[in-house]
């Protein structure tokens, strides 16, 4: 088993709550925002890159890291704002 998926399986579903909300205030600018979880005890970042522009969409690259019992896993991505202004992470 790898690392990250030992990371997925770990992770509770209140976490995902954590980073969403987290996520969400994150892409509206440049930078790094953390979100602990203090039920768990679990913790992450969100690193997003500056606003570009492709195809007139707007995006951000991000960097995403949440760290499970002293163990890390990292994501990295692209999100694009919607008409509405919020974020849609690209799968």
């Amino acid at each position: 088993m790898h690392l990250q998926d030992e990371i997925a399986q770990s992770i509770h579903s209140s976490d995902h709550h954590y980073a969403e909300q987290e996520a969400k205030k994150a892409f509206k600018k440049e930078g790094i925002s953390s979100w602990t979880n203090p039920s768990t005890g679990h913790s992450g970042t969100i690193k997003t890159g500056p606003e570009k522009i492709s195809g007139g969409k707007y995006y951000r690259e991000y960097t995403q890291t949440i760290y499970i019992d002293g163990k890390a896993a990292q994501a990295h991505g692209k999100a694009h704002r919607m008409p509405d202004g919020s974020w849609k992470i690209e799968n």
